[in-house]
């Protein structure tokens, strides 16, 4: 923290103070995944209905230093309540004392609702309840503008044992009569919480058409749900994410934003609607005693989403999360999710072998980053991934810091990342920096172009599954062996060698670089084809050549000169001109390694026969033998 560590400013600083509460102080080191917590008040000076605003600036040597946060207020005439009971609409209430309740606190009566804990603590189920219950309950249809802050909620002795819908349980702030009731407009924030019954929900909203923006930020929740779920049924709705805005489709964007919490067996947070956002959370679910299929921190089923700056972190292997994923961006539901964006996150994940599902780990453990298509008809398009650090854990179940199931276009993208997959001790695997399937769903077509992305693992950097992949290109990419590799590591493991279902498109890896005793040759395509005599599979190393034509005398650069490149099999790989500078470029083929009809061949394209012709100059033919991305200066006699 910086000295100051902060100050207000703007039109109304002086009615907004720090009250000294918080933990923050000049010159405080604020560890990775670490807080402090910076306590103001606001005392309003102005007439009843005035707005007030002002700017929190907080002051450290982060990468982000300064940063800033809007402070507003509103003069207003409140109602003190100091037990649990129904809330009329269109009121301002404030907390005089902490309130319990056997069942559900706070039921809501009508819209325009703001509800002020001031400081204090709610809590409901304190006794057994069949029903499901809530700190703050809405049951009414058009129940809208909803405001819950500053305080504290937590679920009582119980047990809460109640369900609605297809399985949600009891929560903190629920909108509970499934999409009869609405939830337009709904806020909370500055609130702390534990939730403990089986689907229990920090908050849940099942709407289909909100008119206005949510805002969930600055929450701190801990859940410790016991639930289980055995079935895709359960698993398929989301029921055991502490954050589930479900089936809002046609709805409002959602605004996720520092929220902190621990447990959530399926997940932390989970929105349909689009253009939701998913910023600066740290989430770490997930727990010893069971994982629920999915598990993400972060789960993006709409379209124009963003998640960006999160962090994962907690108490498993090389400070993972116990038992989760990172985020996934998907389609379900017979919809299409485009335009997302994943960026700026920092995710440290792994999975134990606790998935009542599946019986022991869920289908390829923890990933990091997922990119989802469920079948042909449920696309995810024109998705970015970039700019994030992904550090996946395999231990008893495998784990990979990236993967995407789908063949969709526009094509997905993902750039500058780095994906990293360590195998923890008496880890089996698999464990790759990437994973590709989905080759059962038609049509096969670009599902991911891959920039500056690096991929390490410890058992495998790129690792294709049974039902094989489509094509994937990977522009300027790094491969290489993580810290503690296995003795039979490959670059490439297609499906470890064995049996698959189903063929893959090719691979293209274009200007690669390979580290850590990384060779662009490493995988096991020869076992492979052996197992799998009537299904095919190749990949290609591919390397940018650029050469700048000038004329022999003149030394100028000479512009419409013709380059042709013709490979070792002789195959014309690319014919074009030089620009006005002189130069020309293209991509050449390096080494082909291949699987089909039970054999595993290799084929090498260099060395290259290259012609360079201008009317008026002498043609210039020359060898070309390549190994890396080249660049070079030819010249062409007779100019």
């Amino acid at each position: 923290m910086g000295s100051p560590y902060y100050t207000i400013t703007g039109a109304n600083a002086a009615d907004f103070s720090n009250t000294g509460l918080g933990t923050c102080s000049n010159g405080l080191v604020v560890n990775s995944g670490s807080n402090c917590t910076i306590i103001l008040k606001f005392t309003p000076s102005q007439a009843s209905g005035t707005n007030e605003s002002a700017t929190l600036t907080v002051n450290s040597n982060g990468a982000s230093n300064p940063d800033t946060m809007s402070l507003t207020g509103t003069s207003a005439t409140v109602t003190t309540v100091s037990s649990c009971q129904a809330l009329n609409g269109g009121t301002n209430y404030q907390l005089a004392a902490s309130v319990s309740a056997s069942g559900t606190c706070f039921t809501l009566g009508g819209s325009n609702v703001d509800l002020n804990l001031n400081g204090f603590t709610v809590t409901y189920g304190n006794a057994a309840n069949s029903s499901v219950v809530a700190g703050v309950m809405n049951n009414s249809s058009g129940t809208n503008n909803i405001v819950v802050h500053n305080g504290t909620i937590n679920e009582g002795a119980g047990p809460n044992t109640g369900t609605m819908g297809p399985g949600y349980g009891s929560g903190m702030f629920m909108c509970a009569n499934n999409s009869s009731a609405t939830a337009s407009g709904w806020q909370m924030f500055n609130v702390t919480g534990s939730i403990k019954a089986s689907a229990a929900k920090v908050v849940f909203v099942e709407d289909d058409s909100a008119a206005n923006p949510a805002y969930m930020h600055d929450i701190v929740f801990t859940d410790t749900d016991p639930g289980g779920c055995s079935s895709v049924g359960c698993r398929a709705e989301d029921q055991y994410y502490a954050f589930t805005w479900s089936d809002n489709r046609n709805g409002a964007p959602v605004n996720f934003y520092n929220i902190s919490g621990t447990g959530a067996p399926q997940g932390g947070i989970v929105s349909f609607s689009p253009g939701s956002t998913f910023s600066n959370n740290n989430i770490s679910p997930g727990g010893v005693s069971h994982t629920v299929s999915n598990g993400f921190a972060q789960q993006m089923w709409g379209s124009n989403q963003v998640a960006q700056n999160n962090l994962i972190v907690g108490t498993g292997p090389n400070g993972s999360c116990v038992s989760c994923r990172g985020i996934q961006t998907g389609s379900a539901g017979s919809n299409t999710s485009t335009n997302n964006l994943v960026q700026n996150n920092v995710l440290h994940t792994y999975n134990l072998n606790n998935d009542p599902e599946y019986g022991g780990c869920q289908i390829d453990g923890s990933y990091g980053i997922q990119i989802n298509t469920a079948g042909s008809s449920q696309l995810t398009t024109s998705t970015l991934i970039q700019n994030n650090k992904v550090f996946v854990n395999s231990g008893v179940c495998p784990g990979f810091a990236f993967s995407w199931s789908g063949a969709n276009t526009p094509a997905n993208n993902t750039k500058n990342n780095y994906f990293s997959c360590t195998l923890v001790s008496g880890g089996v695997g698999p464990c790759a920096g990437a994973r590709f399937d989905a080759n059962q769903y038609n049509p096969h077509q670009a599902g991911v172009i891959s920039t500056g992305d690096t991929f390490i693992g410890d058992i495998s950097s790129i690792y294709v599954w049974y039902d094989g992949t489509p094509t994937w290109t990977c522009n300027q990419c790094t491969f290489g062996k993580g810290s503690n590799p296995i003795s039979a590591w490959v670059m490439l493991d297609n499906d470890g060698g064995g049996r698959s279902g189903q063929s893959s498109d090719p691979m293209f890896l274009i200007d690669p670089t390979f580290t850590g005793g990384a060779t662009k040759d490493s995988n096991n395509l020869a076992a492979w084809a052996s197992s799998n005599p009537s299904l095919s599979f190749s990949y290609t190393v591919q390397w940018t050549y650029t050469v700048t034509v000038k004329g022999a005398s003149s030394g100028s650069p000479i512009s419409g000169a013709t380059v042709t490149a013709t490979d070792s099999q002789g195959a014309q790989e690319c014919n074009g001109t030089t620009n006005s500078s002189g130069v020309f470029s293209c991509v050449l083929n390096d080494t082909k390694y291949a699987a089909a009809s039970g054999q595993y061949k290799t084929t090498s394209y260099s060395p290259f026969a290259i012609s360079v012709a201008k009317p008026g100059c002498t043609t210039l033919n020359y060898s070309l033998t390549l190994g890396s991305k080249t660049t070079e200066t030819r010249t062409l006699p007779g100019c």
